[in-house]
């Protein structure tokens, strides 16, 4: 690759280009124990899943990591609407179906847990863990912080859209009712309430902040989480 375009980016560029029935992926510390390759293979044969995720039956990081790792794999399980406890991590196997069907290369762009937006059809496997090839852990908390940006942004984008949609119904209903006094106020000349005119102001100002936050963090996610996939991938043809 002639620039780091990321672990997600790589490896969907990889994928892309396999060729095999079966793909694996695993991180280059090898702090998945290979051995574990059998349950993968047999539970994506077995579920006929269209790729299984290796659950490691032990910890083998730092404290703090995996406080860190556990919070964001929270996090994920809402995002995606995992099972609860689902586990995530980078020992993965695909089938080579799903990947054809997923049409890599065609993507302009990816995102964290592409794969887990493309199928529900997918499922865990125990795997064994050991000591990685790094002595020490190469985790740095504010690289975490600053690779998380794009995912934290996406997870704000989709609560704002949330906020956008609510804020714009209470707004709708505000202005109805705004539309529904003032039709009282020409006909019998009662005068709107001062606490009546708050709330519907507030409900005003909710929708429009509710929209405009939506757009602006929407225009901040393409600007910086979306890379042009199919660029990329010419770079290995």
């Amino acid at each position: 690759m002639s620039i780091n375009v990321g672990q997600t980016n790589a490896t969907a560029v990889g994928l892309s280009h396999s060729t095999s029935k079966f793909v694996l992926t695993l991180d280059d510390d090898l702090k998945d124990d290979l051995v574990s390759v059998e349950s993968l293979l047999s539970t994506i044969k077995s579920t006929n899943s269209d790729f299984v995720v290796g659950a490691p039956d032990s910890p083998v990081n730092g404290r703090f990591r995996s406080i860190a790792t556990e919070i964001i794999r929270r996090i994920a399980v809402r995002l995606y609407e995992t099972p609860e406890h689902f586990r995530f991590s980078s020992f993965c196997i695909y089938t080579r179906e799903f990947l054809k069907r997923s049409q890599i290369e065609r993507q302009e762009h990816f995102e964290i847990g592409w794969m887990f937006l493309l199928t529900k059809n997918y499922s865990n496997a125990s795997t064994r863990s050991q000591t990685g090839l790094r002595a020490l852990s190469n985790f740095n908390f504010w690289l975490l912080v600053k690779s998380s940006m794009p995912f934290l942004r996406y997870i704000a984008q989709r609560q704002l859209r949330i906020l956008g949609a609510l804020s714009g119904t209470l707004t709708a209903i505000s202005v109805f009712l705004v539309f529904t006094f003032a039709i009282r106020f020409v006909s019998t000349g009662t005068v709107l309430p001062g606490f009546a005119s708050l709330y519907l102001l507030s409900l005003l100002n909710l929708g429009i902040l509710g929209v405009i936050g939506q757009r602006i963090l929407s225009l901040s996610v393409q600007k910086s989480s979306f890379l042009d996939i199919r660029r990329v991938v010419m770079e290995l043809k």
